[in-house]
């Protein structure tokens, strides 16, 4: 019986082992990498969001999870984006690229057309998530863009007084004669 009860604690031990360790040249998973242009943007204009490394795992189509939280905690846009669904400035590729124009949406996915709601840094969380069971999450590099208010921006034309020339020489004025004591004889 004694045989019997190390029989099976052996086996189990085996089995969790087998259960927790990760499958032989796995290694650890890699963070896909995206960018967002521009970096600062007014309240009513768009920042593009885009993959560099593409989101393609095996037989899972690429399905695209984005959400952006205001400075303030607010989470202002959480929207699934997959293959074959048509959402205006929003591409994903059957190859696993995609790019998203961050604005704000409804719950159809339609842009509102609504001005980002506070200035200052809006951070950007990105996943591609495997439609397969069990659903995999690969997360993307850590992503922002600051939205400033468009009347701090600086403006590259100055306002400039229109420039002078110096006359030439024909068109100097005669200098002004100089009234001097009349010479007196006598």
């Amino acid at each position: 019986m004694k045989g019997l009860r190390l029989g099976f604690g052996v086996l189990a031990i085996a089995l969790t082992g087998v259960l927790v360790t990760p499958p032989a040249g796995s290694g650890a998973q890699a963070t896909l990498q995206a960018r967002i242009s521009p970096q600062r943007v007014t309240p009513t204009d768009t920042p593009l969001l885009e993959s560099i490394d593409v989101c393609l795992r095996g037989a899972s189509t690429p399905q695209i999870n984005v959400v952006v939280t205001a400075p303030d905690g607010d989470v202002v846009i959480n929207q699934w984006h997959r293959l074959g669904l048509t959402e205006p400035g929003v591409i994903v590729n059957a190859d696993g690229s995609w790019s998203v124009e961050l604005q704000l949406r409804d719950d159809l996915g339609q842009p509102t057309g609504d001005p980002f709601p506070s200035l200052g840094t809006y951070t950007v969380d990105v996943d591609c998530v495997t439609t397969y069971l069990p659903q995999v999450r690969i997360p993307y590099n850590d992503l922002s863009f600051e939205v400033v208010d468009s009347t701090t921006t600086t403006s590259t034309t100055a306002v400039t007084s229109p420039p002078t020339t110096p006359p030439t020489p024909s068109q100097a004025q005669p200098a002004v004669p100089v009234r001097a004591a009349p010479d007196f004889t006598g």
